[in-house]
């Protein structure tokens, strides 16, 4: 997959997230649309920042190095510790 297209994906997300906590009157929803929105768009933020760069005293020893992908990889670690974050505090309302 492009990783242009992956963006874009995260950027609608992303657009939703934010549509959610804007237009939403449940406070455990906007809570949901604000996180989801930032996270989203920071994880494309990351995608496009780190496409096809090496972090620093990080050097580049791939075999190919047009398939790098820090990237995605720090991407995915935000969009996993924000939903985890999401769900421990939805959890935490519905338990109270």
């Amino acid at each position: 997959m492009p990783r242009i297209w992956l963006v874009a994906g995260l950027a609608v997300c992303a657009l939703f997230g934010g549509g959610v906590a804007l237009f939403s009157k449940d406070p455990l929803h906007r809570l949901w649309g604000t996180s989801a929105g930032i996270s989203y768009a920071l994880a494309a933020i990351v995608i496009l920042a780190l496409s096809n760069k090496t972090l620093p005293g990080k050097t580049r020893r791939t075999k190919n190095p047009g398939r790098d992908t820090t990237g995605i990889d720090v991407a995915l670690a935000i969009l996993v510790g924000a939903m985890s974050i999401g769900i421990c505090v939805i959890i935490a309302a519905a338990v109270h």
